[in-house]
């Protein structure tokens, strides 16, 4: 009995590691559960967001399946997503909605024409101006109540704008810049410019869904477990004292009613999630440690290059076995 079920776990951990790989996992999944979670209202019904769930998430693994996400791509599943949304508003957040989604259908075909791309592009600012047109015009209602205060900001942004190069020399020594640009341009000469382009797009669109989605649903558990412990209070008599209001087998009660519906959907939405964005984080390390391994340290000194992807290395591990073998023969008469 034991050998048989050591002999299933192999072939479960195998199919379980070819479905975190499958475009399915990857794309369709993050993107709509992304839309399970970040629903237009609390009101919505499931008649409306599982179709648009399921078609969100089919538009994301039209893009990236077969390994052919870009940076263009992931922009129009993020105009997706939000047009999904934005259509179930009223008045104006409909048309935005709509903007939005032609916006979205255009990038999916921007590389074929650049007036295809610029139509996009021009699509999603008038939906983004039209979301922000209320915004501005309460700042200039502001500004024109307080006109003080909007010299002082004006002053602040004109003086930011004057000294640019000393802003950005700041924010260099700030933030990671210069190793970031290291790192991609270091990624960018082993794995070459579209492989690498596919795999951040990728993994950017599936860490980006499974996080906010992810901490979307931390803040609903959060809110769910602090009201458990508000009856307590019940439990207790409330703040001011008295008789108790809830009884302790009544506490209890409601306590297992929580990790039935609140806590283990939580520890199994988390698990899962976290699941396939590892995987692919792992797997694009894997990927690049790889080809930095082949073709770079089993380089023959001639392939490569001073700019641009490496070439295939025409050395084996073989190449390098007589060096190992002296190396320990000299350490074992030493000691």
């Amino acid at each position: 009995r034991d050998q048989r079920q050591l002999s299933m776990t192999p072939g479960l951990l195998a199919h379980t590691v070819s479905f975190l790989s499958c475009d399915f996992a990857v794309a369709f999944l993050p993107a709509s559960y992304f839309r399970c979670r970040f629903r237009s209202s609390d009101g919505e019904r499931l008649a409306i967001t599982a179709p648009l769930c399921v078609a969100v998430g089919a538009f994301a693994l039209s893009l990236f399946a077969d390994h052919c996400g870009t940076w263009l791509r992931l922009l129009a599943v993020a105009a997706a997503q939000a047009a999904s949304i934005a259509i179930l508003w009223p008045w104006r957040w409909r048309l935005v909605g709509g903007l939005l989604g032609l916006s979205a259908a255009a990038l999916t075909k921007a590389h074929e024409s650049e007036h295809t791309l610029a139509g996009g592009c021009a699509l999603a600012v008038a939906a983004a101006a039209i979301a922000a047109a209320p915004a501005a015009a309460s700042l200039a209602a502001m500004a024109l109540e307080r006109p003080a205060a909007a010299s002082a900001s004006i002053a602040a942004v004109a003086v930011c704008a004057s000294h640019g190069s000393a802003v950005w020399r700041a924010v260099r020594h700030l933030l990671l810049v210069e190793e970031v640009g290291l790192a991609h341009a270091s990624a960018r000469r082993v794995l070459g410019a579209d492989s690498l382009e596919t795999h951040l797009s990728t993994l950017a669109l599936t860490t980006l869904h499974c996080q906010l989605a992810l901490g979307q649903l931390g803040v609903t558990y959060v809110k769910a477990a602090q009201q458990r412990k508000n009856r307590l209070l019940l439990a207790g008599g409330g703040a001011a004292g008295g008789p108790p209001q809830l009884s302790a087998a009544d506490f209890g009660r409601h306590a297992l009613r929580f990790m039935a519906v609140v806590g283990l959907p939580y520890l199994a939405q988390r698990t899962a999630v976290e699941s396939i964005n590892a995987h692919l984080e792992r797997t694009f390390l894997h990927r690049l440690t790889y080809s930095l391994s082949v073709q770079l340290v089993l380089a023959d000194g001639e392939s490569p290059r001073r700019h641009g992807p490496l070439e295939p290395s025409r050395n084996s591990l073989g190449t390098f076995s007589e060096p190992s073998r002296s190396c320990f023969s000299w350490s074992s008469t030493s000691g």
